[in-house]
């Protein structure tokens, strides 16, 4: 943004600041549009609070392919508006495989289906570690530490 120009009062003058080419004019804010700029932003939000998590999915997607479908013409309003050069302004992933996704969370059951199958391996460690606890959290156990010649934990 640029200083007010004295030939559109109430405009304020958008500059290239790399070219100093004038990119166009905005309406200057007055305290009532800001008043009343933030009162619709509160209402959207409290609207938006409202929405289902599908339905903030569907609008979210939709936005982020328009984005994906004019980033250039994004990169270039963006470049002109700010003086930098596209090139850091486009997204450039380093070479190589892209992080997997987060991991899913399994479905939830539902009402009157039979619980989900648990392997065994997965919670056997869970019986062992807690035994383990018990036995290395009283005094005798300390007392046979100290004692062995080693310092290893003694055995069962």
């Amino acid at each position: 943004m640029g200083p007010k120009d004295p030939s559109r009062p109430g405009m304020v003058r958008c500059v290239n600041p790399a070219t100093g080419h004038v990119l166009g004019y905005v309406p200057v804010d007055t305290p009532d549009s800001i008043n009343e700029k933030i009162d619709r932003a509160r209402l959207a939000q409290k609207r938006w609070a409202t929405t289902s998590f599908a339905d903030r999915r569907k609008v979210i997607s939709v936005m982020a392919k328009a984005v994906h479908k004019h980033r250039d013409l994004l990169c270039k309003l963006s470049a002109a508006e700010t003086g930098k050069t596209r090139e850091p302004l486009r997204d450039r992933r380093a070479p190589g495989p892209r992080p997997s996704p987060a991991p899913r969370l399994p479905p939830t059951p539902l009402p009157g289906s039979p619980p989900p199958l648990v392997a065994q391996s997965s919670t056997a460690h869970l019986a062992r570690s807690s035994s383990r606890s018990r036995r290395r959290s009283g005094s005798a156990w300390r007392a046979r530490r100290r004692s062995s010649p080693s310092g290893a934990p003694p055995g069962p």
